[in-house]
């Protein structure tokens, strides 16, 4: 058998879709360690150069509901190479901006292209696979999409410090050239038009009316939004709090990141000896009663590093069993003709609520881990109630 299928016929390999999500995560992360040199070069200050992160994400959850309908009438394989394309040209012209002015706008439609790929896989899956083998299928995707935010910023750390700022966004452009090339060579089209989606949007109106497919899918933004918490939160508590040093702060979003690896990994070797279902629900409980247990320690006194960390990895194995079989239990609630309005909509959720918890976070005066902790708790429980009611709504769309 071939390894890459000529002209983009068939289903695409597992491998090159989760090379094609991920990709389009880096956009955010990647570029980190270089923000106080991109501020010095064009003349800006860190506040302002800080924005083109707010930027970013804030078009990258706002288009994904445009390309998730787009999705669905004109196709996968299209808006796919389409936004992997854009993505690459704009990833180019941030590397060589000479101003604030340019960057801005180039970094707007960055992430416009960026976003195809993500809610193309998970529509491309839906598509293409059923039974544990979508299981396995999420579950790998989630395991790559977790490796994203863990590993881009120390690889973009140390080509700021070897090659510059822009050689960051340089790399972006290349690992998304590569995935242009993949998805060319090897994903065909396999959507189906669904005969009750008419019009672009009318996808959108019957993913809110299955009550089981919202319920997955707030849950899924649920936990997202507990990440983000723990992302914003994060310096305060570690660096002012616990009086971590700084060149070790960096490695804590790595377990976190490390633990959702293997907790995708263990998903997939349960995928065909359990149900589904029961599967995520366990994931969602031991995300919850870590973050709960991490209250506990802070309220008892002994919130310390190990009280934080610890609960933090077993709470990040959780998410990454519950994560992908949230979002499977979701996308096989609806029909496969809207798979990217679906799609769409599991991304934008989870884009949400990360940036409710975001903000949530950025609002509190951190003088002990508990805001953060409780912050956590609360989304994590809420999430486990939605993953509940959405297995008590029954009726599946095929």
């Amino acid at each position: 058998m071939a390894l890459l299928p000529p002209g983009g016929r068939g289903i695409p390999p597992l491998y090159v879709l989760m090379i094609v999500a991920p990709a389009s995560q880096i956009g955010t992360t990647l570029y980190l360690a270089s923000l106080p040199a991109i501020a010095s070069d064009l003349h800006v200050s860190l506040g302002v150069i800080q924005l083109t992160i707010t930027v970013y994400t804030m078009a990258f959850a706002a288009s994904q509901l445009v390309l998730g309908a787009v999705a669905d009438r004109y196709g996968r394989r299209r808006v796919l190479l389409a936004g992997l394309a854009l993505y690459t040209l704009c990833s180019v012209l941030c590397a060589v901006a000479p101003s604030i002015q340019w960057l801005m706008p180039a970094r707007i439609a960055q992430a416009i292209g960026a976003c195809a790929g993500l809610v193309v896989v998970r529509a491309v899956i839906r598509d293409s696979r059923t039974g544990a083998n979508a299981v396995k299928a999420m579950a790998l995707l989630s395991m790559a999409l977790s490796a994203g935010p863990a590993f881009a910023p120390l690889l973009g750390s140390q080509v700021e410090l070897l090659l510059g700022w822009r050689a960051n966004f340089a790399l972006i452009a290349a690992i998304s050239l590569v995935s242009l090339v993949l998805s060319y060579l090897t994903v065909g089209e396999t959507f189906r038009a669904d005969p009750l989606a008419r019009g672009p949007f009318r996808g959108y109106l019957l993913v809110l009316r299955s009550g089981r497919f919202m319920a997955f899918a707030i849950s899924s933004g649920l936990i997202a939004g507990a990440f983000y918490m723990f992302l914003t939160g994060s310096p305060a508590v570690y660096l002012r709090v616990l009086h971590m040093p700084v060149a070790l702060f960096g490695f804590i979003p790595m377990f976190w990141g490390i633990a959702s690896m293997i907790g995708s990994w263990v998903a997939t070797r349960l995928g065909n000896r359990f149900d589904g279902e029961a599967i995520g629900l366990a994931g969602m409980l031991v995300s919850a009663a870590s973050f709960l247990a991490m209250v506990g320690f802070t309220l008892a006194g002994v919130g310390n590093l190990a009280t934080l960390t610890i609960p933090l990895f077993i709470a990040g194995l959780g998410t990454g069993i519950s994560l992908p079989n949230a979002a499977n239990q979701a996308m096989f609630s609806i029909p496969a003709g809207i798979a990217g309005a679906g799609s769409a909509m599991i991304g934008f959720m989870q884009m949400a609520w990360a940036t409710l918890g975001s903000l949530a976070m950025a609002s509190v005066t951190h003088e002990s881990p508990l805001p953060m902790a409780a912050g956590m708790a609360g989304a994590a429980s809420l999430a486990v109630a939605c993953y509940v009611f959405g297995m008590k709504r029954r009726t599946i769309v095929t």
